[in-house]
């Protein structure tokens, strides 16, 4: 840098003065100017929802999806997942959602079983989602060969799949009498064990069933749950769940038919783990948790849609 001394030897006490007043405005200026932009951005970093901007938030977001994580909301809420946790449970109280392991779920004030513990009646399950279950159904049926033999779990999605093989040359064996008794008349060879009838959608359960359908090979067992979690599947009744470890025993290929409203529904008993299930068939992509786990156990997923005519 070049100073001239000369000029500054020219210039006067006074208006050396002025100068330094000058630059002195200009960096107050510049001072007032940049904290001016921090406290304009600080607030916006700094937001947080009320409880009340939460709750509702998480349940405009369970609405769309019938479930929800405690991380993924936590993080769109901007809390802590502790905070989460306390915001769902005081929603679970007012009855406003169900709380699941990791999460939430819709609360459904129809039946009262969003906790998964108590089987809904099979008359309210057959009215339930059936635009779901239908698309469900009509997936499964296109992975089906004719000739095969495929075994069919009970449960309302299993029974609009039997509906859609009334007229498929195969063998059926299945522990369920609704299925039976659709497909009895039509044109599957269909088949069922001996043993103990009973349930709240009527079926065949027992030491002398499971017996039979374990001396037996499947080429597709296809089976319902009742609850889904990211270790396993669950079900309300610990004779449905012994007859479907066997099928799961003695089929070359097992394929879960599960709705969305199953997504983080604990219930009573876990009769397999995620690995022991070949494909999921649903309608709905499930959460980054379950998508994950199902991905992580090499489960094949598979999003079906309703066709209707």
């Amino acid at each position: 840098m070049i100073i001239n001394i000369q000029f500054i030897q020219t210039i006067t006490p006074s208006a050396y003065f002025c100068c330094i007043c000058l630059l002195l405005s200009i960096l107050y200026q510049l001072l007032q100017i940049n904290h001016k932009r921090k406290t304009q951005k600080q607030p916006m970093q700094n937001v947080k929802l009320l409880p009340s901007q939460r709750h509702k938030l998480i349940l405009e977001s369970i609405q769309k999806s019938n479930f929800v994580t405690i991380s993924d909301m936590a993080k769109m809420c901007g809390v802590s997942e502790m905070t989460l946790r306390r915001d769902l449970d005081t929603l679970d109280r007012q009855n406003r959602l169900r709380r699941t392991h990791g999460g939430a779920q819709l609360f459904d004030q129809s039946d009262g079983s969003s906790n998964g513990i108590e089987e809904p009646n099979i008359k309210l399950r057959t009215t339930q989602n059936q635009e779901a279950k239908l698309g469900i159904a009509q997936s499964a049926a296109k992975i089906i060969n004719t000739t095969q033999t495929i075994a069919l779990d009970v449960g309302s999605t299993t029974y609009e799949l039997a509906v859609l093989l009334q007229n498929t040359p195969l063998r059926v064996f299945t522990n369920s009498l609704r299925v039976a008794g659709r497909l009895g008349q039509s044109r599957p060879n269909v088949y069922v064990p001996g043993g103990h009838v009973g349930g709240t959608e009527p079926a065949i359960y027992g030491a002398q069933a499971i017996e039979l359908l374990r001396k037996l090979n499947y080429d597709i067992a296809f089976l319902g749950a009742a609850g889904f979690l990211d270790d396993g599947f669950y079900d309300y009744s610990p004779e449905d769940s012994e007859i479907k470890r066997v099928l799961i025993e003695c089929a070359n290929k097992v394929v879960m038919l599960l709705d969305s409203s199953k997504f983080g529904r604990l219930s009573v008993v876990k009769f397999s783990n995620l690995s022991d299930i070949d494909m999921l068939i649903t309608d709905i992509c499930p959460p980054n948790n379950l998508k994950k786990a199902l991905s992580d156990a090499g489960v094949e997923l598979v999003i079906a849609r309703p066709n209707i005519k």
